[in-house]
């Protein structure tokens, strides 16, 4: 184990959480972290990020219900009960969460709605909408900088399958109809909205606002990447967004990652070494 990564087999998991089967994986040791991914996604997107995590958190990747390895229908207005349930049955009293696109979506619900149970969060390139701004689901693959390696095709297509048309279409339609402005003007909790500078189906116009009405959030822009991309660096499709604590330094003193903010702790987020300050 170095100072940066933690390296360990996670357990997994299955819990039963009303009509359908949970699984998880978990890895790591101190204040739990709860991992949550996006439309069509799954606990596979989140593999190149547990490593610097779990350094010092006990990391919980999940799939919802109808998604990756989990049975059940998934309902995109239950998902927040429905994830306080599952840290019920896991013993998790209070936990930080990261959640992307979707995930997003669901962290600032769970947070509005379970307040007692968040520590702090972590928004990436959440898919809200605000009046008078919101995602533009079609918007993927308009996107220039967009780059989906060829070892994450497979897991892609599988997770858009697995998920199934009905399920995104409902979930997307709910994610760009429903203004989430009052909900996030009563978040407390302290948050970190991280957006790519190229995204173009969730713009950086709505992080802004979304900085704007939580009421203890800091915004930081990727420079370069867009949602989805990977860059030269071929990793993983969140590769430019690897979650850190602390601020790590290579050996000529370069940093390596962008530095946290007020009540997070040294929440960090790592970008790929050859683009960083670009």
């Amino acid at each position: 184990m170095t100072a940066q990564t933690y390296r360990a087999v996670p357990n997994t998991r299955r819990a039963r959480v009303r009509q359908g089967t949970i699984y998880s994986e978990v890895v790591g040791q101190g204040s739990p972290l709860l991992l949550l991914h996006g439309l069509g996604a799954s606990t596979r997107w989140w593999q190149r990020n547990i490593a610097a995590l779990a350094y010092r958190h006990e990391v919980h990747i999940l799939d919802m219900h109808g998604f990756g390895r989990s049975s059940g229908q998934f309902v995109l207005c239950d998902a927040a009960d429905i994830l306080a349930e599952w840290m019920q049955h896991n013993g998790i009293m209070r936990s930080s969460l990261i959640g992307h696109s979707m995930g997003g979506y669901i962290a600032a619900n769970f947070a509005h709605q379970h307040p007692l149970l968040v520590d702090k969060l972590v928004l990436v390139d959440p898919a809200i909408s605000v009046s008078g701004v919101r995602p533009e689901m079609g918007g993927f693959g308009r996107q220039r900088h967009s780059v989906i390696p060829c070892s994450m095709v497979a897991t892609a297509l599988y997770d858009l399958g697995r998920a199934g048309l009905p399920t995104l279409a409902k979930a997307a339609h709910e994610m760009m109809t429903r203004d989430m402005g009052p909900i996030l003007e009563r978040i407390k909790a302290s948050t970190l909205l991280i957006w790519g500078e190229h995204d173009s189906a969730v713009p950086v116009s709505m992080g802004r606002e979304l900085a704007r009405r939580l009421q203890q959030a800091k915004l930081r822009i990727m420079p370069a990447p867009a949602m989805f991309q990977c860059g030269k660096s071929r990793r993983s499709l969140t590769a430019r967004w690897r979650i850190s604590w602390p601020v790590q330094r290579s050996s000529t003193g370069r940093p390596t990652s962008v530095a946290g903010f007020n009540g997070l702790e040294a929440v960090t987020v790592r970008c790929a070494p050859e683009t960083y300050g670009r």
